[in-house]
């Protein structure tokens, strides 16, 4: 009788090991359901922001204009935070297809876009001098190449944030907003020289095998591609894409921005790299115009030449070609069929 009344307490739960059971049920049912009201929550953001998306951009991940209008600059900043939080996924997926985007400067409270072919790798080597105390020539053909690949791997760009931190920092008034832009004419001028003339880009679209012996192919090719394109020049190589696709300009009122400066502007862009980068912004700008004999010498080497090669290059028919291709961004940024002289 023992060793079977042993059997059975064996065999047999006890009641109270019999109520931990349906606990153990509880607690997975709990986790189940927390896992899918998570699962739902996601969903419902993605519906939301891909709507937000056609609401602000006109069509998720393809940026179009939104008139905004003129606004005082609490305004603007207010715009540009509730603009900010519904860009995803449009403008981050945008921006990822550039190697630098939108840098930001937390210490100093600065955003800085920079454009390709619009003085970026002189703004990318002050930047990398900021952020590391180290000076690197731009000039350098050797540091060239890792100006830009430390500004895309070890600066710190707005698209590695979230939307949150995106919409804070650009709707703060103490923070600064600045970006450069270019004459679309000498900017294409310029890739052109300093890029298919040097035998680069061609692994790209819509060069990838297929060779120009001229601006005008080359321009003629570009045409081609924003005929054939439903977005245009939009999301075509970086180097000859539409500014106006950068640094939110299409969706954010000029307000928002406090500086938006011109490359041509030799004395605002002297301005604008003491101000964002202070020794070393200054000591820049005096040794470009030690080296130029002049006051107001700050541009790139081949900004200036591909402004000296206009008339080799280009006719008044051709120009008028390029302002057509371009015409959005000759008529956002304020600029006539020729480059200022």
């Amino acid at each position: 009788m023992r060793q079977m009344s042993a059997t059975l307490r064996t065999a047999v739960p006890s009641a109270g090991r019999c109520r931990v059971l349906p606990r153990r049920v509880l607690g997975l049912a709990v986790v189940f359901l927390v896992g899918a009201l998570c699962l739902v929550v996601l969903h419902s953001r993605t519906v939301i922001n891909s709507w937000w998306g056609r609401r602000f951009n006109g069509a998720s991940g393809n940026m179009q204009c939104y008139p905004v209008g003129n606004m005082p600059p609490a305004g603007a900043r207010r715009a540009a935070k509730n603009l900010t939080l519904n860009l995803q996924p449009g403008w981050r997926a945008s921006a990822k297809q550039v190697l630098v985007d939108v840098m930001v400067f937390p210490r100093e409270k600065q955003l800085l876009c920079t454009i390709p072919k619009a003085g970026c790798t002189v703004l990318r080597s002050l930047s990398v001098a900021q952020a590391t105390g180290l000076h690197i020539e731009p000039k350098d053909a050797g540091g060239v190449s890792r100006v830009h690949w430390f500004a895309a791997y070890r600066q710190l760009q707005l698209k590695d944030f979230s939307d949150e931190h995106s919409a804070q920092w650009m709707g703060d008034p103490q923070w600064r907003y600045s970006a450069v832009v270019r004459h679309p004419l000498t900017r294409i001028l310029s890739g052109y020289l300093d890029k298919l003339q040097q035998d680069q880009e061609y692994f790209r679209p819509p060069f990838k095998g297929r060779r120009v012996n001229s601006f005008r192919e080359f321009v003629e090719v570009l045409e081609v591609e924003a005929r054939q394109r439903p977005d245009g020049l939009d999301n075509t190589d970086e180097h000859w894409r539409t500014q106006s696709t950068y640094c939110f300009f299409r969706v954010l009122p000029r307000a928002a921005f406090d500086d938006v400066v011109r490359l041509e502007d030799a004395d605002q862009i002297a301005r604008l790299y003491v101000e964002l980068f202070g020794e070393h912004g200054a000591r820049w700008v005096t040794t470009q115009r030690r080296k130029d004999g002049t006051a107001k010498g700050t541009t790139s080497s081949h900004a200036r030449s591909a402004a000296a090669k206009l008339e080799a290059n280009v006719d008044e028919e051709l120009a008028r070609r390029v302002q057509q291709l371009y015409k959005e961004d000759y008529e956002r940024f304020g600029y006539d069929l020729w480059p200022p002289s």
